[in-house]
């Protein structure tokens, strides 16, 4: 049996209609998977599991994850992760791993802008790591074919660490894999730039001059122009009656 498991809106249900061809429901929110949705895959059993952050459950949704974790035989866990959110998804990975059933992790979303370094992230893990994009359909058949050929590494994962120390550890991961985006796009100029924590502060007092202006003196312009709109139909509507019923 192999068991989907990841955040809540990772992108977790959409890989999992790609994968064994079903139509369940998706959306962009937490809570879209509240039941657990089996479908054959090959000759295997695919399960989609609600979307936790911890196994260290809070929810009724979570619980069922956890629930079924404990007490199913899983082959092999499909570690889904949001690349966009790395930091807080590892502290469910983490988890995961000291369950000590095979796991690949799955990058999803990785036509974004976040950088990650797959093969670093596999050598601090030890545990095979594929960047995907469920929407656009990228590396789909990389994916398959690492589940059917079960080519993942498994070993007897050791975690005694505190919550803190847990924390830590994922700091140390992300500062190691996390590439910065050194590639040209107006928009990160544009984020630069307003994000300056000395620009931010001119753009503020310029944007606040700009609703002054358009509410005074744009403004002003507007009301009066109205205003004789307003007076012009006036009178026209006075023409109109009096010619009417004089």
């Amino acid at each position: 049996m192999i068991a989907l498991v990841g955040n809540p809106n990772c992108g977790k249900s959409a890989l999992f209609n790609i994968l064994t061809k079903s139509n369940q429901k998706i959306g962009n929110f937490p809570g879209i998977t509240v039941d657990i949705e089996k479908r054959k895959y090959k000759e295997d059993i695919m399960v989609d599991l609600p979307g936790l952050y911890s196994l260290n459950y809070y929810t009724k949704d979570e619980k069922v994850t956890v629930d079924f974790l404990n007490k199913n035989n899983i082959s092999l866990i499909v570690n889904v992760i949001d690349i966009n959110f790395l930091n807080r998804s590892l502290y469910l990975t983490l988890q995961l791993l000291k369950l000590n059933i095979p796991l690949i992790i799955v990058l999803n979303k990785c036509d974004s802008n976040t950088l990650i370094k797959e093969n670093k992230l596999k050598e601090l893990l030890k545990v095979n790591v594929i960047k995907i994009s469920a929407t656009k359909n990228k590396n789909i058949d990389k994916l398959k074919h690492l589940i059917e050929k079960k080519k993942f590494v498994f070993h007897n994962y050791q975690d005694d660490f505190t919550v803190e120390k847990r924390y830590y550890k994922i700091d140390q991961i992300c500062n190691e894999v996390i590439k910065e985006n050194n590639s040209f796009k107006f928009s990160n100029i544009i984020d630069k730039f307003l994000l300056n924590k000395f620009f931010s502060k001119l753009i503020a007092i310029l944007i606040f001059i700009l609703i002054y202006y358009l509410l005074n003196i744009v403004g002003n312009y507007f009301t009066s122009k109205i205003s004789n709109l307003m007076f012009l139909f006036k009178n026209l509507i006075f023409n109109i009656l009096n010619f009417i019923f004089r």
